[in-house]
């Protein structure tokens, strides 16, 4: 049977912080590590811009495929939660509300209470979100050039 090399003890008054239950016993021989702390469930923060790329920032914004066609059912008169729920791709409830959310914050939907009943919004796009058009419409005209089988709904 091999023979360990003896432990080296360190006094208790060395150890600077005590990081499991039996350093404070053998002090830094000890080999667990076990950290006691509470922890805090913290958000997730996304980096404000990965670069300065006008294209990275845009795609960081508008890049995946819900966010634009919310603004598409906008652009065709959609006004209501439901609305954009009926809408053929099946949106989740949970990611259409993150993406209603995103685009208020960004200033390009504007979300004010239904003056018919004061429990439901209605969204409609701000004059900054109108210029979103031109950019699906860009889209939708390459998807009709290159994507056979596709159609343009108006």
């Amino acid at each position: 049977m091999p023979r360990l090399p003896p432990v080296r003890f360190k006094p208790l008054s060395s150890v600077t912080k005590i990081t499991c239950v039996m350093q404070g016993f053998y002090g830094y021989a000890c080999r667990r590590q076990v950290k006691f702390r509470i922890m805090k469930r913290a958000k997730k923060t996304r980096p404000v811009r990965r670069s300065d790329c006008a294209v990275a920032c845009a795609l960081d914004i508008v890049g995946d495929r819900w966010t634009l066609l919310v603004v598409r059912d906008l652009l065709r008169g959609k006004r209501y939660f439901d609305d954009f729920l009926r809408s053929p791709e099946g949106i989740a409830t949970n990611v259409l509300s993150a993406r209603l959310r995103a685009l208020c914050e960004q200033g390009w939907v504007e979300k004010t209470p239904d003056p018919s009943d004061q429990r439901r919004y209605t969204y409609q796009l701000s004059d900054d979100g109108l210029r979103l058009g031109e950019l699906l419409g860009d889209i939708a005209a390459w998807g009709l050039k290159y994507l056979p089988g596709t159609r343009s709904e108006e």
